[in-house]
């Protein structure tokens, strides 16, 4: 998804991967940029969806923004703890929940975390591709950047591929929450409505496409 400068989508592009159960290679990244190209995508800047794989999420307790502690320094602490990396090793995205409405609730911060090894390779990859990579974020923000509609109130967001599903929660525009489906994918879908409808796989995949799911 390409947006204008007033948030509005611009230029809009989905496409399978060819060999979804694969790391992302780089014909992979040239194919991508073929693909944007030729669906009117300007420039070669890009901010990239973190592969699931890549990311580790947990929740902190960590003082507040205002309150004037060392937030980086204690996140970088725990992090380094929790997951077991060596510090430098890894970056780290942090943002703050909405209050909890139980009694002495304690502040919660949602921390996602990427080691350098693994952010350096994806980028190499797409520079290579001649695609100017300025950040990497986690796909569900990207998802919610790009639905101005779920910027206000709670929203999910499920998202089925052919080998992998996904289901967020934003509240007001804030990831709340995010958790792999494991085996519930489109490539199970097609094979549970063929056997329940004794139909062959064409003709399902023709019936989901009608639908809107490909």
């Amino acid at each position: 998804v390409q947006l204008d400068q007033i948030g509005r989508v611009r230029a809009f592009a989905s496409f399978g991967r060819r060999e979804p159960d694969s790391p992302i290679s780089a014909a992979e990244a040239v194919r991508i940029r073929t693909v944007l190209d030729r669906q009117g995508f300007r420039g070669c800047s890009v901010v990239l969806g973190a592969p699931r794989r890549m990311v580790r999420s947990t929740t902190l307790e960590l003082p507040p923004a205002s309150s004037g502690a060392p937030i980086d320094q204690l996140a970088d602490s725990e992090l380094s703890r929790i997951h077991k990396l060596a510090p430098g090793t890894f970056t780290k995205g942090l943002w703050e929940l909405p209050p909890s409405n139980r009694a002495n609730a304690t502040a919660q911060t949602m921390a996602v975390t990427c080691l350098h090894e693994h952010s350096d390779e994806l980028c190499d990859l797409f520079e290579a591709a001649d695609l100017d990579v300025i950040a990497i974020d986690v796909a569900a923000l990207a998802t919610i950047r790009a639905l101005p509609d779920i910027a206000e109130g709670s929203h999910a967001i499920l998202e089925i591929e052919d080998s992998r599903a996904s289901l967020a929660v934003a509240h007001n525009g804030v990831l709340l929450f995010q958790r792999d489906l494991g085996e519930m994918t489109m490539r199970r879908l097609r094979a549970e409505v063929a056997k329940h409808l004794r139909l062959p796989a064409s003709t399902v995949s023709a019936l989901l496409h009608e639908q809107g799911l490909n």
